[in-house]
């Protein structure tokens, strides 16, 4: 009893604190708290602090967490944007072979020297447009203005084709873009394979990575089995990348030579989007490197810094995580980190928690319910709201 009410007294004085810090909810009105003596198991909504990798969550002790990850008693997240604000003023470089990406400026009457952009960036097959309303609501939405761009991926909308396909080129492609901008930095928000990207970025990057938001997806492997929709996904890739264009007149046509292979209409006519009349020969090709896309599904699948891309790229690897040598290869990213899970994706599971951890220990995980993989545009408003709420804290600048 004794023990009981000692601890009922601590976690009373922490709940104190965080009243008196008047912490803003994020994405709840309340804030969790939790110490190393109250262990708080983790739920499929909510999870942040470090990882002990039997099923709990731990926060720093005499630490106030709310749902953005502001601590009061405790280390403030603001420390982990202060690691990285020294360099942020170095002007970035483009790196050799970094892809010229096209964009959607959605406000390029703001400042870019002022508060700190945001770079979207869409999943596999998708492009700039998939986030054009959703782009244009967040710049109104947010308290401070800033410039907010959604780029078309190397191999995806107008930007440039490459052989080559990684996450490490899709990260160098980021410092491009910076690069080209004028940009010492940015805000990352990915989705599915733009969120690994945005990750990578993150992680070999740091210093121009000011925070990210990564939608439904983890950095980790998938296979053709593990329950997600990875598998369906290699199934479209193949069933395009076989596609004859030959006699091809519309998309109709295209999509009736899909349906072969892909039952769901509404995943043959996202497909199609792909697809654009070549004025100059009047017929119809595919706008993105379907090729190289279809080479490079091993290395989509996974989550590494390159010792084996090569090897994945020449197809003779196609699944598996990442390998013990790769181990060593990436560091964790200090700065703020939001994972936005599906409710009804398998993307982001309670197994994936202790990776997401290991490289990215200031994370919070928000799951929408009723949404799928395509988050953004399952629940809009849900995911707007998250998203504010991350920019709008003030040590993003």
């Amino acid at each position: 009893m004794v023990r009981q009410l000692v601890r009922f007294l601590k976690m009373a004085a922490i709940i104190a604190r965080c009243r008196s810090a008047g912490l803003s909810g994020f994405p709840s009105t309340r804030p969790m708290c939790f110490s190393f003596i109250a262990p708080v198991r983790s739920s499929s909504s909510f999870t942040s602090g470090s990882w002990n990798g039997r099923g709990r969550t731990t926060a720093t002790q005499g630490s106030c967490i709310d749902h953005s990850g502001r601590r009061s008693g405790g280390p403030s997240m603001s420390a982990g944007a202060a690691v990285l604000s020294s360099s942020t003023k170095k002007k970035v470089a483009r790196p050799a072979g970094a892809a010229k990406l096209e964009s959607i400026d959605f406000n390029p009457s703001a400042s870019s020297s002022s508060f700190t952009p945001v770079v979207i960036m869409h999943g596999l097959l998708g492009n700039s447009r998939n986030f054009q309303g959703w782009g244009a609501k967040l710049v109104k939405s947010l308290d401070q203005e800033r410039r907010v761009f959604a780029v078309d991926m190397r191999n995806h909308g107008a930007s440039s084709h490459h052989d080559s396909m990684t996450y490490v080129d899709m990260a160098n492609d980021v410092l491009g873009f910076l690069a080209d901008k004028g940009l010492s930095e940015a805000v990352l928000i990915g989705h599915s394979m733009g969120g690994k990207a945005a990750a990578m970025t993150a992680l070999l990057h740091p210093q121009v990575v000011k925070g990210l938001v990564v939608m439904d997806i983890a950095p980790v492997s998938y296979s053709m089995v593990d329950a997600t929709n990875w598998g369906e996904t290699q199934k479209i890739i193949e069933a395009i990348h076989k596609m004859p264009l030959e006699g091809v007149t519309s998309r109709r046509d295209a999509d009736e030579l899909l349906a072969k292979d892909i039952v769901d209409p509404a995943l043959r006519a996202f497909a199609v989007t792909n697809l654009d009349k070549d004025p100059a020969s009047g017929g119809w090709a595919w706008r993105i490197n379907i090729d190289a896309i279809q080479r490079s599904m091993g290395v989509l699948a996974q989550f590494d810094s390159g010792k084996r891309h090569q090897e994945e790229i020449d197809g003779r690897l196609k699944g598996g995580g990442r390998g013990d040598g790769d181990a060593d290869e990436l560091g964790a990213y200090k700065g703020d980190a939001l994972f936005v899970a599906g409710g009804n994706s398998r993307y982001i599971r309670s197994q994936h928690l202790k990776e997401i951890g290991k490289l990215f220990p200031r994370f919070v995980v928000s799951t929408i319910k009723g949404a799928g993989h395509w988050v953004h545009a399952d629940n809009p408003t849900e995911t707007l709201r998250l998203a504010k709420s991350f920019l709008d804290r003030p040590e993003l600048g």
